[in-house]
């Protein structure tokens, strides 16, 4: 963790915090360490070319990556949009997944869509999108993200 941080010149957490939450560069980092796993969340806000961009993993440096004695066991891009439109969201989860394996879901009493085809992309990596409609708080988008990460972290390790 040290050595990622020590690339974009952030600060540390206190010592034995097991949770961090700090700007590298122009995004922002989420570390957390858990009884038996540790896991790093990189926050791209100004991504929006594209969605599922690999670009955002690359701050993730393959230096630091290389070096980490831990082995990964999983790796999602997660896009969120505010988008309410069901047609557009049709044609988004269309364009983005395998259509014979893609699972949709509706959360939030309907404040919220969740797809994903449950496919390794071909450069490693899950991917989820969630669209939210236009009221939807950023509170609330955070606890999809995180259970949605839990969710896919614990079905890797089973």
């Amino acid at each position: 963790m040290k050595a990622l941080l020590d690339h974009y010149l952030a600060p540390y957490p206190k010592e034995g915090a097991t949770h961090y939450f700090g700007n590298i560069g122009n995004y922002q980092l989420k570390w957390e360490s858990h009884t038996e796993f540790v896991s790093y969340t990189i926050f791209d806000q100004k991504s929006k070319t594209q969605a599922f961009d690999v670009k955002t993993f690359e701050r993730f440096p393959d230096e630091w990556l290389s070096s980490s004695p831990y082995v990964r066991v999983t790796s999602a891009l997660v896009s969120v949009e505010k988008l309410n439109d069901d047609k557009t969201i049709a044609q988004k989860i269309e364009n983005n997944f395998v259509p014979s394996s893609v699972a949709v879901s509706r959360v939030l009493n309907n404040d919220a869509v969740i797809a994903a085809d449950f496919r390794i992309n071909p450069t490693g990596h899950m991917r989820f999108a969630i669209f939210t409609s236009p009221n939807i708080g950023k509170r609330r988008i955070g606890r999809i993200v995180q259970r949605l990460c839990e969710i896919e972290t614990y079905k890797a390790f089973s």
